[in-house]
């Protein structure tokens, strides 16, 4: 559970590892830096409909948004809090624009990775003195590589990790069969919704059979589903019960059913 001491922990791992990432690199000390690309216009712009959809863009900022403006981003946001589309508009935008930071390196304590361990490396050479030693030399010479090197392993890492947990989750729910779950609809494709759960953030398929007899069409501007009879929308950032109706250990596919009413 987030509460504003585990926020606070969060602000001053992030001030740390900034103030250390901006001594390296005033001092030009080599060291894995983390890179964080401006996310490109087209994939900012293709936010929009969604955005507007839920009601968190102003459209006066809209060309500032697709510019990767920080300001309209924050503003965004702020629009998002405490509603139930919060979840989602930070997937949105976050995740794209990442944390913006000039200077963001691997510096965290204790020590987690082995670019962490360089960083530490580095920031101690600094602080006595010994960035011209024979050492510090070699680590210049091996750094791309090693960046390389740690890069392709953490990304194999990050796939492993999210495999996992749907895994796990998937053999958490096999026991909660028949159960109602609060959730919001976080994607939206032809075959039904994604749901993520509000307590446990376990992630399910809303197949489109189960929404009811009628024929929707996929409205992907929009990222919703229509009924063609009733006109109902299902859109994304949508609050949603559902009942979990089957829950695949083995692959990790967890699928539900409407529980009978919205919440």
């Amino acid at each position: 559970e987030r509460t504003r001491a585990t926020g606070l922990i969060e602000e001053a791992m992030l001030l740390a590892n900034e103030a250390v990432a901006r001594m390296l690199a005033q001092a030009e000390v080599p060291a894995p830096f983390r890179t964080h690309e401006r996310p490109a216009p087209d994939d900012l712009k293709g936010t929009l409909p969604v955005l507007r959809e839920l009601g968190v863009v102003d459209p006066g900022e809209e060309a500032a948004l697709v510019a990767g403006s920080p300001f309209a981003l924050q503003d965004v946001l702020r629009a998002a809090a405490g509603t139930s589309a919060a979840p989602l508009v930070t997937a949105l935008l976050l995740r794209a624009h990442a944390l913006g930071a000039d200077a963001y390196c691997h510096f965290t304590s204790p020590i987690r990775r082995y670019p962490d361990l360089v960083v530490h490396r580095a920031l101690q050479a600094l602080l006595h003195g010994h960035v011209e030693s024979r050492e510090q030399h070699a680590v210049a010479r091996q750094l791309p590589q090693i960046c390389r090197s740690c890069s392709d392993i953490e990304r194999a890492a990050d796939a492993a990790a999210r495999a996992t947990q749907k895994l796990k989750m998937a053999e958490l729910f096999a026991d909660h069969i028949g159960e109602d779950f609060s959730g919001v609809v976080m994607g939206c494709e032809r075959f039904g919704l994604f749901v993520e759960l509000d307590d446990t953030c376990a992630e399910g398929l809303l197949p489109v059979r189960a929404l009811g007899d009628e024929y929707f069409v996929y409205d992907d501007a929009r990222m919703a589903l229509v009924g063609e009879e009733s006109g109902r929308m299902w859109r994304v950032g949508q609050r949603v019960a559902v009942r979990v109706v089957r829950a695949d250990a083995a692959t990790g596919q967890i699928d539900f059913a409407l529980s009978g009413g919205r919440r």
